[in-house]
């Protein structure tokens, strides 16, 4: 399973409406922050490359470019839990391949393929 989480400690365990402790309420202010941001986006996982024409195959099926898919605000809609292969590929590069099964959950992937040897650019 592939996640990606993000987060922020806090100052400790603040009190909930019926006087427990509810946990770091810094804490879930910034998960809400964060959720709120990804209200618009469309996929649960997110996919960076480098180089951004790099096209995305879900199963074999070609998604897009990653640039693309950035740019649309949307990511991959994979809904059940079964292993997909993922694979990120670019003329010139070596592919980048991984499976995730992200089940309901959001995750995101930052990929930097590697050049194949002899197609380095020069500085």
């Amino acid at each position: 399973m592939v996640a990606a989480f993000t987060g922020c400690a806090g100052t400790g365990p603040a009190k909930d409406a019926a006087g427990g402790t509810s946990g770091d309420v810094p804490a879930q202010r910034r998960a809400v922050e964060l959720l709120e941001q990804d209200a618009g986006r469309k996929g649960n996982v997110w996919i960076r490359c480098t180089p951004a024409e790099a096209v995305i195959l879900l199963e074999g099926v070609p998604q897009g470019t990653c640039g693309m898919l950035v740019e649309a605000g949307r990511g991959l809609t994979v809904t059940d839990r079964r292993l997909h292969r993922l694979e990120v590929k670019h003329r010139g590069f070596h592919p980048y391949v991984t499976y995730v099964a992200p089940g309901g959950t959001r995750a995101t992937l930052q990929v930097t393929l590697r050049p194949l040897a002899g197609q380095e650019k020069a500085p």
